[in-house]
């Protein structure tokens, strides 16, 4: 309800401000991947640690932050280390105003989380990220010391992966999820179809004046989750098999998959809307399934590519991908004839840890321009549309979204999170 009314004065606001703050968050909803809901259901269920919280005994800690803590503090307790998070991972919370590059103050009004509770957010580039102590490395270590040289959330780290620089610059990391990230420079973007503005990265310059870039992102989560499904299925030994598999067969024989196991993002946004295949005859074949499910998987990435471009002015012309799925030939290439892009897969598709090390290596001085990081890309395979299949694949998406109808608003069994925490129960079908 608290949020719900959120939405309505804050829609009132942008209507008589026109600021994109206040739009973003007139559609503002909290998603069970945040550290919002956990913590949440932490202060309700957990006595011990609203009373320690009460005496200033304890305190939330961010992915970042507990690493870099049990880092600096050598997996022991060291009252002395700061409570820090990048701004990246801080930005990824819901708790954090990307507008005004602060904590929200929403997280006490509607939550009652007091600011004093979370760490003090710091840019890419912070100088005083500490080092890492011996014994979190072992008795080997204990005379080597290793300055710890940047923090950086994972979509982060892929976009530089990536090479995703300049403005208008996108990637789609395929992994357990689908992740799309578009650089949008200086622009906080405000999206009313489920897209969320983030801080792609901030550093500060000489005088210490913060230079924030900018991203939107949207997510689609059952990517390499419903491959795992439909190996443990046995539609496949191998995820490797799939593409072959897809490509054994010139359809799916009018069988079209819904994934949502985790819901449907944007620009759907039903959490409630269920998983399954529609279509099935006496003559649908097992080769006839996996198309459909790969199909699926470039459909909804498709529906993130077209929300982006519609409410940005960008138009996505070259889309880079990484993540383990974008092994998948099929897959790329079905994407590139549907959204009418060249789809660019580099020689090392582990972006995130690739561009972890580009800025190390930038804070370090090691590169000193975007440029020079730009010439270590190196691509595998690019991926051109064939234009005379596009008609027949938008025909197919048309009938896929037909089939999403069905499957709207009918979850008929609680839904759990990766916490084992119970986030929604439903009795109800929606027609």
């Amino acid at each position: 309800m608290a949020i719900k009314s959120l939405n309505i004065v804050s829609y009132g606001l942008y209507l008589l401000t026109r600021s994109n703050r206040f739009l973003a968050a007139s559609v503002l909803k909290m998603m069970n991947g945040q550290i919002t809901l956990r913590l949440l259901h932490s202060l309700e269920n957990n006595p011990r640690l609203r009373e320690a919280l009460k005496r200033k005994k304890a305190r939330v800690e961010l992915l970042d932050s507990w690493i870099l803590y049990k880092l600096r503090s050598g997996n022991g307790i060291d009252k002395n280390i700061d409570h820090i998070s990048d701004i990246t991972s801080a930005t990824a919370t819901g708790l954090f105003d990307p507008f005004t590059l602060s904590w929200s103050p929403l997280g006490k009004v509607l939550f009652g989380i007091e600011p004093w509770l979370l760490p003090k957010v710091v840019d890419n580039g912070y100088r005083y990220f500490g080092h890492i102590h011996p014994n979190a490395l072992g008795p080997e270590w204990q005379n080597t010391f290793i300055s710890i040289e940047a923090v950086v959330s994972d979509q982060t780290a892929a976009l530089w992966g990536s090479q995703c620089f300049e403005r208008g610059d996108v990637k789609i990391t395929m992994g357990t999820g689908a992740f799309l990230n578009l650089n949008t420079g200086n622009d906080c973007h405000a999206s009313l179809m489920g897209m969320y503005p983030l801080v792609a990265w901030q550093f500060r310059d000489i005088q210490e004046r913060a230079q924030t870039v900018y991203c939107v992102e949207g997510a689609s989560h059952d990517m390499g989750t419903v491959i795992e499904w439909a190996q443990q299925c046995g539609f496949f030994t191998s995820p490797m098999e799939t593409s072959a598999i897809a490509e054994s067969v010139s359809d799916t024989n009018g069988v079209y998959f819904i994934p949502s196991f985790s819901g449907l993002g944007p620009p759907i946004n039903d959490h409630r809307a269920a998983s399954g295949f529609i279509g099935i005859t006496p003559s649908t074949t097992r080769e006839h399934l996996v198309r459909a499910i790969l199909e699926s998987i470039v459909f909804r990435i498709v529906q993130l590519c077209e929300t982006v471009e519609k409410e940005s002015k960008y138009t996505l012309r070259l889309l880079r991908v990484d993540g383990g799925v974008s092994h998948n030939d099929f897959v790329c290439q079905l994407l590139a004839d549907a959204t009418g892009s060249c789809v660019e897969r580099a020689t090392s598709i582990e972006s995130s840890i690739l561009g972890a090390t580009y800025m190390v290596g930038y804070n370090c001085g090691l590169w000193n321009s975007f440029d020079k990081l730009r010439r270590l890309r190196q691509i595998e395979r690019t991926f051109m549309p064939r234009p005379e299949y596009y008609s027949s694949i938008r025909k197919h998406i048309v009938i896929w979204l037909k089939a999403i109808e069905r499957f709207k608003n009918c979850l008929l069994r609680s839904r759990w999170n990766q916490s084992g925490i119970e986030v929604e129960a439903s009795e109800s079908i929606g027609s």
